[in-house]
């Protein structure tokens, strides 16, 4: 898979002040660069799947630096060790499917589905024996060779919902993939070499322009333009252009000062990444907890997917527990719902 065309952004303020991709860092990756980087982050993910913990040191920086470790835990090579060891304390058969990978310059985005059976203590829940899917994405940046710092985010609250749900056929153990890491990109995601700096450009002005509408000012109806005919938005539920247009009012009706940031912007071919936090105050229902006035801050990650100049699919990926612990609805360590 090649493709020539890798945009970084760099970013900070409201979406409403990105930069034009013509102020933006652009790079055009050199095949064998694009190459290298890509083979750098699988090789991550094997050592990860397969549990070789000591084999990081040949992927992963000594001074690595994890921007979004959670309250409480630390930020390290040696955490990022023990996190791994944790998951595969809990699932055995612990491995990764990669579902999108964009390499552009020195950062990398990768979105991830992390899957296994749960066999050990998981998140604070006794083993279930439930086979466990879990939408995860990380956005790295590469130095002297290396993975030098990440962002991740990870549902886990679609973890502690697969816990709580009733046993079924369809969640029993499943056997563990030959390869435990699975590159699974869609025909839609190859680019040659005819791919020009102007498409990727494009992709990164349409997300910017989709982002600034829906979330920015809350125009739906320019958002509803910029999306494709049979578009899907990939989240906890996917939903289509009306679904989202509701959990935007209702997004918006409980943090009527909403205010999005674009931290990071990694893009490449139809592929827009985008890092992100939305800021507010909590004045009214959001998923079944009432207005507390607490001020409220989350982050998440999204991936776009660009088709004849509309974006046709979205996947995001949030810290949907870390709010719902901020509005009080859930304590830290604990799966059950705060008292």
């Amino acid at each position: 898979m090649i493709r020539t065309l890798a945009i970084v952004l760099l970013v900070g303020g409201t979406v409403e002040h990105l930069p034009s991709p013509v102020q933006a860092r652009a790079t055009a990756t050199a095949g064998a660069d694009r190459a290298s980087t890509e083979a750098l982050v699988r090789r991550y993910y094997e050592i990860a799947a397969r549990g070789d913990l000591e084999m990081l040191t040949q992927v992963v920086s000594p001074d690595l630096v994890i921007h979004t470790a959670p309250p409480g835990e630390g930020s390290s090579l040696e955490s990022l060790r023990h996190t791994l060891a944790t998951a595969r304390a809990g699932l055995p058969d612990f491995a990764f499917r990669i579902d999108d990978l964009i390499v552009a310059g020195d950062a990398v985005a990768v979105r991830t589905t992390v899957q296994g059976t749960h066999l050990g203590e998981f998140f604070g829940a006794p083993p279930t024996g439930k086979w466990l899917q879990i939408a995860a994405v990380d956005i790295w940046s590469v130095e002297d060779d290396k993975l030098a710092e990440n962002w991740h985010l990870e549902d886990i609250l679609g973890v502690m919902e697969q816990l709580a749900a009733p046993s079924t056929a369809e969640s029993g153990a499943m056997p563990t993939p030959a390869n435990p890491v699975v590159i699974q990109l869609s025909p839609d995601s190859e680019y040659g070499a005819a791919a020009s700096a102007a498409s990727g450009e494009a992709s990164t002005e349409l997300v910017q322009r989709f982002r600034r509408a829906l979330f920015g000012r809350g125009d739906l109806g320019a958002a509803d333009g910029l999306l494709a005919p049979g578009f899907v938005w990939h989240g906890t539920a996917s939903m289509g252009v009306a679904g989202l247009q509701e959990h935007a009012i209702a997004l918006r009706a409980a943090f009527p000062d909403l205010t999005p940031t674009v931290d990071r912007v990694v893009a490449e071919g139809d592929r827009v990444a985008v890092l992100w936090t939305l800021s507010g105050t909590h004045l009214g229902d959001y998923r079944e907890v009432p207005a507390t006035g607490n001020g409220v801050s989350t982050s998440g990650i999204d991936i776009y997917r660009i088709e004849n100049g509309k974006i046709a699919e979205a996947w995001t990926v949030g810290d949907d527990l870390g709010l719902l612990m901020q509005l009080g609805a859930y304590r830290r360590g604990d799966g059950d719902p705060a008292a």
